[in-house]
């Protein structure tokens, strides 16, 4: 029961107390997709705060790589995809909401990281923060990150470390025109 036993033994009646202020304000609440659908492009989920010319350009740039993922692993092998699930790609403005997303929603610590893949019990998917980062710097998370999302997708757990960040980094050095 809410609230304390009054004196004479009587409980007083008490409504629960109000949901705390942040856990209204996060970020994860600021943008729950409308109808529960996230929005898409050719390849990703996408969840964002940044404004709709941003977060197309990012959702279109993780779209030029993962076509180019395809096209250098997948068209000359016929390697199968591994994992069932859409990718996802949650794009965050500020550092601040990234590390209180990542921890509260996925028990993540992202710590010294602009952005990162993440598989837990709680979900998967590439997150990143904008604010305050150039945008090359950015662009090199979405990739390097991006190819790891891929990696998963494709060969699970199976890639050796060094295999997984070489190719990562090498994407993530990529040029992209």
């Amino acid at each position: 029961a809410f609230g304390r036993a009054a004196v004479g033994g009587a409980a007083p009646h008490a409504s629960p107390p109000p949901p705390p202020t942040e856990a209204i304000d996060t970020w994860w609440a600021r943008t729950a997709p409308a109808g529960g659908r996230l929005s898409t492009s050719r390849h990703y989920a996408i969840r964002s705060d940044l404004d709709q010319a941003q977060t197309k350009a990012y959702a279109d740039h993780l779209d030029i790589m993962y076509d180019e993922f395809v096209r250098r692993l997948v068209d000359r092998t016929g390697l199968r995809r591994q994992s069932p699930e859409h990718p996802t790609a949650r794009m965050l403005r500020s550092q601040q909401d990234y590390l209180d997303t990542l921890r509260t929603q996925f028990g993540v610590n992202g710590t010294g990281s602009a952005g990162m893949f993440f598989v837990t019990g709680r979900g998967a998917g590439l997150a990143f923060w904008t604010e305050g980062v150039p945008r090359q710097r950015v662009l090199h998370v979405v990739q390097h990150e991006g190819f790891h999302q891929f990696a998963y997708a494709f060969f699970g757990n199976e890639l050796p470390p060094w295999l997984n960040e070489g190719q990562a980094e090498f994407f993530g050095e990529s040029v992209v025109e």
